[in-house]
C-alpha cells in the first residue's frame, strides 16, 4: 500500500513539473530589425520607412517595449511598459486604454480609445530569430493592415 502511494506520489510531482514545463511562454525579447523586404505595409504613413527597430524586454508577463522607425530622413519613436494578464489598463500620458494577453504562443495587444482600435499581434516566424507582427488598425486617418517581419540582431 505504501508503494502505490509513494508511486502515485512521484508521478503526481512528475506531471506537476510538467505542466510548468510546457506552459512557458515564448521569450520575445531582444533587439529586432524590420525586414523591409518581407514586411507587408498597406498604412500610408509607412511611405518612406527606410528604417525600423524594436527593443522587447521581457521578464514573464511584464514588458517593456520600445520601436523607432525612420520616416522620410525623421525618426519616430514609440515607448510602453504593459503587462500581459488581460487586464484593462488607461495610459494617462496617451490617453487610451491597453489590453495585453497571451493567445496560446501569440501575445494580442489592444489599444483603443474613442474613434481607433489598434490590434497588434506578436508571434514567432520561421524560427526565433524571426518575429511576426501583424497589426490591424481602425480609426482616423486611415484603416489598414501591416504585416512586419522582423530579424532578432545578435548582441
Amino acid at each position: 500500500m505504501r508503494l502505490k502511494i509513494k508511486f502515485l506520489l512521484t508521478v503526481f510531482a512528475f506531471l506537476l513539473c510538467q505542466t510548468q514545463v510546457f506552459s512557458q511562454k515564448p521569450n520575445y525579447s531582444g533587439t529586432w530589425k524590420i525586414n523591409l523586404q518581407k514586411s507587408k505595409f498597406e498604412a500610408k504613413w509607412t511611405n518612406g520607412l527606410t528604417d525600423g527597430e524594436f527593443k522587447i524586454i521581457q521578464a514573464g508577463d511584464k514588458f517593456k517595449w520600445s520601436r523607432y522607425f525612420i520616416i522620410k530622413g525623421k525618426k519616430s519613436k514609440m515607448r510602453l511598459n504593459m503587462i500581459a494578464d488581460g487586464k484593462v489598463r488607461r495610459k494617462k500620458f496617451f490617453l487610451f486604454k491597453t489590453k495585453l494577453e497571451w493567445q496560446g504562443d501569440t501575445l494580442k495587444v489592444k489599444i483603443w480609445r474613442n474613434g481607433f482600435s489598434d490590434v497588434v499581434e506578436y508571434k514567432f516566424g520561421e524560427n526565433e530569430n524571426e518575429l511576426i507582427i501583424d497589426e490591424v488598425f481602425v480609426g482616423r486617418p486611415q484603416d489598414y493592415h501591416n504585416h512586419y517581419v522582423l530579424e532578432k540582431q545578435q548582441q
